[in-house]
């Protein structure tokens, strides 16, 4: 798929493992809108409080803008969204050097949720 097609999701599956079977019951990131490709680094939790889904695309390079295959000669930043069963977006925070006076690549790796105390 060319890189401008590309996109990253998070997809839940229920398995019967009785039956062999695998279905697919909820995704985030194919529809227009919600697409936003990681070339690398990510991750989905499913919130036992809320059912929410906590996602973190850890590695969205561009180069010039555009989606870049691989983190070399791009720019990386990390986007961590909470997304409701309905696909609402309740969070969303970009982790993004872009505003230093020199720019500086950023990734996030095994981001966590931390609910409130």
């Amino acid at each position: 798929m060319p890189v401008g097609e590309s996109y990253s999701r998070a997809v839940e599956f229920k398995v019967d493992e009785n039956a062999l079977t695998v279905e697919q019951v909820w995704a985030y990131g194919k529809d227009p809108g919600e697409r936003l490709f990681a070339c690398y680094q990510g991750g989905a939790f499913r919130l036992p409080k809320t059912g929410n889904t906590f996602i973190n695309y850890g590695g969205t390079c561009t180069i010039d803008g555009k989606p870049a295959p691989t983190p070399e000669n791009s720019f990386a930043q990390a986007r961590l969204v909470e997304i409701t069963p309905d696909k609402e977006i309740v969070f969303d925070m970009w982790i993004d050097g872009s505003g230093e006076a020199e720019p500086m690549p950023l990734s996030s790796f095994r981001a966590e949720f931390v609910a409130e105390l």
